[in-house]
């Protein structure tokens, strides 16, 4: 199927989440792009090597922009997202016009090299629930990821997107992809970006510091940062106008300086 609007943006979701989270960026985008939210998850299949996981996510995705016919392409990594936007901008380095890191850092783990990251603890803790229910360990990260906004209509309509997802049902998959990346280092798939970079990171993000956003700048000089303040790890879900408006003005302000 060829697509009526050559130019794309693809919104990438974070560990133990799906495409739906996009939403609100579905429908403030869709005017002027084809906008694509896939489901990493649903794309790992029964019994893939852990090592395969993110080579496998990253040709499926390739192959299927490839194949609708997509000129100009725009990539929104959201945490875990992050690293696959890094990936898909040299995959797709033909169309791929800009990358958007949103709540992103190249090293996942707190450790020397990222002081920043998510302390062990909560990981292992993470592991823990996970063994014991997906659905409960899942209702527990959605409230991390929306920490600041207990009770609200904003944290009810991201945990049932959550809950109805391909994740909930692929226990084995979300294990295996929160080993890689406790255990990996992505600094040089970020540092391989090439393309115009916007660095989105929120002040009151409880999962990474906004200090994490200084990584990602070091290793792409020409990148630009925006903190979004008073906002949590989902600023595009509980922030969206803010954030939809932040990704808007990069895409845009990007258009003018090619022309």
């Amino acid at each position: 199927k060829k697509l009526m609007n050559k130019k794309a943006i693809l919104f990438l979701h974070g560990w133990g989440m799906n495409g739906g989270v996009f939403a609100r960026q579905k429908e403030c985008f869709s005017k002027d792009f084809t906008v694509l939210t896939p489901d990493m998850y649903s794309m790992i299949l029964d019994g893939t090597h852990e090592s395969e996981i993110i080579d496998a996510i990253v040709a499926v995705i390739a192959d299927s922009i490839t194949k609708i016919g997509v000129k100009e392409l725009y990539i929104v990594g959201w945490s875990m997202g992050g690293l696959f936007a890094a990936k898909l901008s040299q995959k797709l380095a033909s169309i791929t016009k800009g990358v958007v890191f949103c709540g992103f850092s190249p090293i996942f783990i707190k450790c020397d090299a990222n002081p920043h990251g998510i302390r062990p603890g909560a990981v292992k803790r993470l592991r823990a629930r996970l063994a014991d229910s997906v659905k409960y360990a899942l209702e527990e990260f959605c409230e991390l990821v929306l920490y600041g906004y207990p009770n609200s209509v904003d944290c009810d309509a991201f945990m049932e997107i959550v809950a109805g997802g391909a994740a909930v049902e692929k226990k084995e998959a979300l294990l295996q992809t929160l080993e890689l990346l406790v255990a990996g280092d992505f600094s040089e798939d970020v540092r391989s970006v090439s393309v115009d970079t916007l660095i989105i990171h929120s002040s009151d993000d409880k999962l990474y510091s906004a200090k994490a956003a200084g990584m990602i700048s070091e290793l792409i000089p020409d990148s630009r940062i925006k903190i979004i303040d008073a906002a949590g790890h989902a600023p595009f879900f509980t922030d969206a106008k803010r954030f939809n408006k932040t990704v808007r003005e990069f895409i845009f302000s990007d258009d003018k300086r090619t022309d």
